[in-house]
C-alpha cells in the first residue's frame, strides 16, 4: 500500500489558540503559552555546535540515518519497481516535501542543547596522554570487583537502559507512569507475565499504530483488516503479544528480521534478549512518530492546553509546571495562585521515588531530547557513565560491563585511577560530582532497606548490599586511611570542566572526600549509614562472619548456589512487581 500523506495533529495551534484566548495564565509559566506562538523561522537562524568543540566520544546525526521501516527498500523489493518510484514526478514531489520536513526536524534536533552538556564538555577536547604511550608500554588498569545488585547480566545491561531511558524521559509522550529500573530488570528476567512490561508493550504500540492511523496506513494480515481492528480495540495485557505478532507479519519483508523472530513463537514468555529486541525496536518505531517530531520541533517546551482539564471550559487558567495541563482554581480547590512550582494532581501521582527525585542537574526539560554523554574515558577507552544511581564502566573492545551501585565500591575503583597522569580529567570529573553521586548512591541502599524490610522478616536474609558494604568497609578500615597520609606538594593538578569551572584534583583529595562521605571523622568510622548502622569493631566481626559463611558454601556448594548465597536480597527481588 502506497504510504500516504501525514495529517497535522494541531498540537502547536491548540498552544496559539490557549495564548490569544485565556486572558490569564497564573503560576510560574505565565509567558509559556505566548513562546508556543513563535515562528519557527527565527528558530532556524540558530547555529549547530561546532565540531572544533567536539569530543572524541561525540556523535553527529549525519553519522546515523535511522532506518524509515516504512520506505526503506529490501531484498524482496525489485530493481523495476524502484526505479520506478524513482522516476515518478509526483512521487518525487511528495519525497521532497517529506525530506524537508525531515531535514527541518532533524536540524532542530542539532539545534537542542545536550543534555547535561554543561557538565562534561571541556573547551576544546580531552587530553588523552596514553595516546602517545605503545600499547605494551602502558600500565594495565584492572578494574575492581563490581556490584551485582541488578537482576540481569551485564551484558543485557546497556540495551536495557536504552529501553528504560526512552520510556523515563519520555513518559508523557509515551503515556507510562515512571518506575524503577530495578522492577525494569526484574521484569525482563521474570519468567511469566508482568503488568509493567505489559504496560510498556501496549503503551509504544499504540504510538505506531496511531501514527500509521494518521499516515492512513492499516499494516496487517491480508483479509483481516476487519479482524484486526477489532483485536486492535481489545488491546490489553492478555492479547498485545498477539496483536504484535500480526503487525509485524503484515509485511515480513520490510520488518526487521530480528524482530520478527523474537516475536514469533512463545513471546512474551521468552529471554531477556528477546524482549530487549522488540523493546527496542518499539522505542525505535517512537522515535519515528510525530509525536517525537513535534516533540524535536518545540525544543522539548511544553504546549499548554486550551481548556481546564477538569472541567474542559476555558477562561483564567493555572498552568502545570510539570505537564501540558491547565486548571481553574476552582477546579483545583486552591484559594489563590501558589508560589514557586506547582504540580498538578496527576504529576504528583507520578512521583516516583528513585526517578524523579534523582536526575543530573543540566537537563532543561524532562521532554528534551536526550543524548547522554560520558564522564570521561580511561587510559584503555573504557567509558565511565553516570545513569540510573550507578557509574557504570562499559568497554567496547570485548563488551564487558562493570557498575558500582554503592560509594564502598566506587572507593576502589577511584582509588585504581591514575589520577594525576592517565585519568586525571576523569578524576576531576568525579570530584566534581563526587556529592551527588553520592546522594543518588544514598538512595539506592535507602530503596533497598525499605522494599527488603518483609523479604528480611519473611526468609532471614541479609541484604546483598548491606553485606557488601560490610566487606568492602572492612578492608578499608584494616588499612591506613588516606585522610590520615601526607601529600605531596607535586601531586595536585588543576583540569578543567566545562568552559569556566577548574578543578585542582590529586589521589589525596579525591579518596579524603569519599572517606568523608563515607564517614570518617579522623580515623574513626561516626557515620554508619553504609554500614547499616554498626560501629568499627561490629563491622569486622560481620565481615569474618560473612567470608567464613561464603568460604563454606565454596567447599560444600556448587557454583550456582555459592553465586545466589553471595548475593542475598536485591531491589525488585520478591514481591515489589506487585505495585505495577
Amino acid at each position: 500500500m502506497p504510504r500516504g500523506r501525514p495529517r497535522g495533529r494541531g498540537r502547536s495551534s491548540a498552544g496559539k489558540t490557549a495564548a490569544k484566548s485565556s486572558p490569564i495564565c497564573y503560576g510560574r509559566n505565565r509567558g509559556r503559552a505566548k513562546l508556543t506562538g513563535i515562528s519557527m523561522k527565527s528558530k532556524s537562524t540558530k547555529t549547530s555546535k561546532s565540531r572544533e568543540n567536539r569530543q572524541a566520544w561525540d556523535e553527529s546525526d549525519e553519522e546515523y540515518d535511522r532506518p524509515d521501516y516504512y520506505t526503506d527498500s529490501s531484498d524482496g523489493f525489485d530493481s523495476d519497481t524502484s526505479t520506478a518510484r524513482r522516476n515518478s514526478a509526483v512521487m518525487d514531489f511528495e519525497d521532497e516535501a517529506e525530506d524537508e520536513e525531515v531535514e527541518e526536524t532533524s536540524s532542530v534536533a542539532s539545534r537542542v542543547p545536550t543534555p547535561g552538556a554543561s557538565l562534561y564538555e571541556t573547551d576544546e577536547s580531552v587530553e588523552c596522554p596514553w595516546l602517545e604511550i605503545p600499547a605494551e608500554q602502558l600500565p594495565i588498569l584492572k578494574l575492581p570487583k563490581g556490584s551485582k545488585d541488578l537482576l540481569i547480566d551485564e551484558k543485557y545491561l546497556f540495551d536495557a537502559l536504552e529501553v528504560y531511558e526512552t520510556c523515563r524521559w519520555y513518559y508523557q509522550a509515551i503515556r507510562l507512569s515512571p518506575f524503577l529500573f530495578e522492577d525494569f530488570c526484574a521484569a525482563l528476567s521474570t519468567e511469566g507475565q508482568t503488568n509493567l512490561l505489559a504496560e510498556i508493550h501496549i503503551a509504544l504500540l499504540k504510538l505506531s499504530l496511531k501514527d500509521d492511523d494518521d499516515e492512513q496506513i492499516i499494516l496487517s494480515v491480508q483479509d483481516t483488516n476487519n479482524s484486526f481492528n477489532i483485536m486492535l480495540q481489545l488491546l490489553e495485557p492478555m492479547t498485545y503479544a498477539e496483536v504484535l505478532r500480526q503487525y509485524l507479519e503484515s509485511d515480513p519483508q520490510r520488518f526487521p528480521a530480528d524482530v520478527l523472530e523474537a516475536a514469533s513463537g512463545n513471546y512474551p514468555f521468552v529471554g531477556v534478549k528477546q524482549r530487549l529486541i522488540v523493546l527496542s525496536w518499539l522505542c525505535d518505531r517512537f522515535f519515528q512518530t510525530n509525536e517525537y517530531r513535534n516533540i524535536v520541533r518545540n525544543e522539548g517546551k511544553l504546549t499548554v492546553d486550551e481548556h481546564c482539564r477538569e472541567c474542559g471550559k476555558p477562561g483564567d487558567v493555572l498552568l502545570c509546571d510539570g505537564c501540558e495541563a491547565c486548571y481553574h482554581l476552582s477546579c483545583t480547590n486552591l484559594a489563590d495562585v501558589p508560589d514557586g512550582k506547582w504540580l498538578c494532581q496527576v504529576c504528583e501521582l507520578h512521583k516516583v521515588r528513585g526517578v524523579t527525585d534523582c536526575q543530573v542537574p543540566g537537563y532543561r526539560s524532562p521532554r528534551m531530547p536526550m543524548r547522554f554523554k560520558p564522564l570521561g574515558r580511561d587510559r584503555h577507552g573504557r567509558l565511565y557513565w553516570f545513569m540510573v544511581r550507578r557509574i557504570f564502566v562499559q568497554d567496547d573492545i570485548d563488551g564487558s560491563v562493570h557498575y558500582y551501585s554503592t560509594l564502598p565500591q566506587l572507593y576502589f575503583l577511584l582509588n585504581m585511577l591514575s589520577v594525576n597522569e592517565y585519568e586525571k580529567h576523569l578524576a576531576a570529573v568525579f570530584m566534581d560530582l563526587l556529592p551527588l553521586i553520592e546522594e543518588h548512591m544514598r538512595m539506592t541502599m535507602q530503596l533497598t532497606g525499605d522494599y527488603g524490610r518483609s523479604a528480611r522478616a519473611r526468609n532471614k536474609t541479609d541484604l546483598y548490599l548491606h553485606a557488601d558494604n560490610v566487606i568492602r568497609m572492612g578492608d578499608i578500615l584494616a588499612k591506613p586511611l588516606f585522610s590520615q597520609l601526607r601529600e605531596s606538594d607535586d601531586e595536585r593538578v588543576v583540569v578543567a570542566i566545562g568552559c569556566t569551572k577548574h578543578v585542582e584534583v590529586s589521589k589525596y583529595l579525591l579518596l579524603c572526600k569519599v572517606e568523608e562521605l563515607l564517614g570518617f571523622t579522623g580515623n574513626c568510622l561516626k557515620d554508619t549509614f553504609w554500614t547499616a548502622g554498626m560501629q568499627t569493631h561490629e563491622v569486622i566481626t560481620k565481615k569474618e562472619v560473612i567470608e567464613t559463611s561464603f568460604h563454606t558454601t565454596t567447599v560444600n556448594g556448587d557454583i550456582d548456589k555459592v553465586h545466589s548465597a553471595e548475593l542475598g536480597f536485591r531491589l525488585g527481588e520478591g514481591d515489589t512487581l506487585s505495585r505495577y
